[in-house]
């Protein structure tokens, strides 16, 4: 859990946790943008495949990346089969089951490859910065590139109350186990109901009082951050030659269709 949810890779010396921060946050958007409008899936998982090999060479563990992207997976995953069996009318196979034949469509198929192949490859881009880089300072770059105030707040408290309530549900799912509430399948499903409620419920709790304590402390909206030095020429020169990079692979997979 501690490896999980802390930035203990970001205070690792290598040579992009020493790039400035404004630099990653520029690539990673570059990145971003080439994933979304690539016009097929390879793209995309080439880009997933970069990020993984860039996160296992600078010292990442195997099984923390298979958790981080387990939730991408799944999603990709889901979107596989509620497209290539929901979408389109022309049959590629038919898959057999007891009672029920479910028609795989060619429409249906990419897709689902598509969404999938973005999933993927948008998900390694934002896990490389977040390996790479604090989240204070990817906040700070993007108050600097003039992102709204307010989303930047928005985003910096929800970041620092997530661990809160992740705390909070830890210790009533112990407590929950101590009292035998994961004995059978309805007892486990009735205490992760209410474990989610609870949860829930304490999560407004907490902004309440959040609120009330940064108020009472002078908070007006705004949260003072420290500047940042001078660009670097080098760090400046990294980014746009990483974005140049993405962006020519972009038009060289529109002309080719991948």
């Amino acid at each position: 859990m501690f490896d999980l949810f802390t930035d203990i890779y970001t205070d690792r010396q290598n040579r992009l946790t020493r790039m400035d921060p404004r630099s990653k946050v520029l690539a990673a958007g570059a990145t971003l943008a080439s994933v979304l409008a690539a016009p097929g899936p390879i793209l995309p998982m080439a880009i997933c495949v970069v990020c993984v090999v860039t996160m296992l060479s600078i010292g990442v563990k195997l099984k923390m990346l298979a958790v981080r992207l387990l939730p991408a997976l799944f999603m990709a995953a889901m979107a596989m089969a509620l497209q290539m069996f929901f979408t389109g009318v022309t049959p590629m196979a038919v898959l057999p089951l007891p009672g029920v034949s479910l028609v795989i469509t060619q429409e249906g198929w990419r897709m689902g490859a598509m969404t999938s192949a973005r999933v993927m490859g948008a998900t390694s881009a934002l896990l490389l910065l977040g390996f790479t880089t604090p989240a204070h300072r990817i906040f700070a770059a993007l108050r600097w590139m003039g992102v709204s105030e307010s989303w930047v707040e928005l985003a910096m408290n929800i970041y620092r109350h997530t661990f809160t309530l992740i705390d909070s549900a830890s210790d009533m799912y112990c407590a929950q186990r101590v009292r035998l509430g994961y004995t059978g399948a309805r007892q486990a499903a009735t205490s992760a109901g209410v474990l989610a409620g609870s949860v829930l419920l304490r999560s407004f709790e907490q902004a309440e009082r959040a609120s009330e304590a940064m108020t009472a402390r002078g908070y007006n909206g705004k949260t003072a951050m420290a500047p940042f030095p001078a660009y670097g020429k080098l760090d400046f020169a990294a980014a746009i030659g990483w974005a140049v990079v993405v962006l020519v692979a972009l038009g060289v997979a529109w002309k080719v269709g991948a």
